[in-house]
């Protein structure tokens, strides 16, 4: 339960500095490497976790595998945290956890828009990604989709949310309490 909980910590910590720094696709490519790269190797892994041999021989060893690997120095720096304080063992799970929080962060901040014209222009695409950006507390993309049968206004999908401020939707609600 102790190493679940210090493994999520690690992985939190490392995803709130992939996001500051916009490396969240580098530093997930990279830590999944090195995780399968340990993985696969059993000599690499009992090298890298052997409490015994000097931390720094330990780094070392990680450095010309994180070189091999192409990590991000995000990544090999973080790794090199984890040696120095005999966290190795949990690589796995923070890898895995890592990639959770990660895919969550990528759908929370990926909106799908649904208008019905995409010719809008730059300046209005440009302030509904502001926009739900503010919502969503930082930066959005987004995927612009055309449909004229909304007639106007947008449909805005995030994750499984969906905001529907089209005309279609107000005249469907219309009907709807009319016919009530």
């Amino acid at each position: 339960m102790k190493s679940r909980l210090a493994a999520k910590r690690y992985a939190q910590a490392l995803l709130e500095i992939a996001l500051e720094r916009n490396e969240i696709e580098a530093a997930e490519q990279a830590l999944t490497d090195f995780a399968k790269a340990t993985k696969n190797s059993p000599l690499l892994r009992q090298a890298i976790e052997n409490e015994e041999m000097p931390s720094m021989r330990r780094c070392a060893i990680l450095s010309g595998v994180c070189a091999e690997l192409h990590s991000s120095p995000l990544v090999q720096e973080f790794l090199k945290l984890l040696v120095l304080r005999n966290r190795m063992t949990h690589l796995g799970f923070i890898a895995t956890l890592f990639v959770d929080l990660a895919a969550r962060v990528r759908e929370c901040r990926r909106a799908q828009v649904t208008l019905a014209r995409k010719d809008l222009g730059g300046d209005v695409v440009k302030r509904i990604e502001e926009v739900i950006g503010e919502q969503l507390g930082g930066n959005a993309t987004c995927e612009l989709k055309e449909d004229p049968a909304i007639i106007g206004g947008l449909l805005v999908r995030i994750g499984d949310r969906v905001v529907d401020a089209s005309v279609r939707g107000k005249l469907n609600n219309l009907r709807d309490t009319l016919l009530r």
